[in-house]
């Protein structure tokens, strides 16, 4: 697979998973709502044992770092720092759906998972048509 190709792969996969966190982000915040989001989480909660506001806070962090971060995949701007950002708020999701349900279902969760980790693991030099490429090499 030649250079060109590579490139075009990995701006296929950034964009398609930036627009991903991108409208989720959208639907929770300005669709649905916060307050709307956060209150149908904690009607899942089965235990009492996580206080409410940390709920919240952790909705509403979690929310715009999907917000912020979906443009930044799609722009291609702090690349390196987004993938940790983005990686650690699923781990978030993750743990805080395991929290509500032990088994839940993993399909909004586990595309998501799989093409941060292929981004995550190819070289950032090869992302040749990101601002990140342009501004900084």
């Amino acid at each position: 697979m030649d250079l060109t190709t590579t490139a075009y792969a990995l701006l296929f996969v950034r964009v398609s998973l930036g627009i991903l966190f991108l409208f989720q982000a959208i639907d929770k915040i300005f669709t649905v709502g916060l307050k709307e989001f956060t209150s149908t989480i904690l009607s899942g909660m089965k235990k009492d044992q996580v206080p409410p506001g940390f709920i919240r806070f952790s909705a509403y962090v979690s929310s715009y770092i999907e917000l912020v971060g979906g443009v930044f995949l799609i722009l291609g701007l702090f690349l390196p720092e987004v993938y940790i950002i983005l990686a650690l708020n699923l781990i978030m999701v993750i743990l805080s759906f395991s929290y509500m349900q032990a088994l839940w279902d993993l399909k909004h969760v586990f595309p998501r998972m799989v093409l941060l980790v292929f981004l995550m693991i190819m070289s950032h030099e090869l992302d040749l048509y990101s601002l990140d490429h342009f501004f900084f090499h």
